[in-house]
């Protein structure tokens, strides 16, 4: 989330600190587990083991 235009247009704390729970909530819990990455077509990090 870009927190530039807000900053510019004066937003206060209270508006920063909604707009960054916003952003908190809309993200996964976590991130795949390796048995689902697994079954990714385009993996290429994990072929290289990266």
């Amino acid at each position: 989330v870009s927190l530039r235009d807000p900053i510019r247009s004066g937003v206060d704390d209270l508006g920063l600190r909604e707009i960054i729970g916003a952003a908190v909530k809309r993200k996964k819990a976590a991130h795949a587990g390796m048995f689902d990455i697994a079954k990714t077509t385009n993996r290429p990090m994990i072929h290289i083991g990266g």
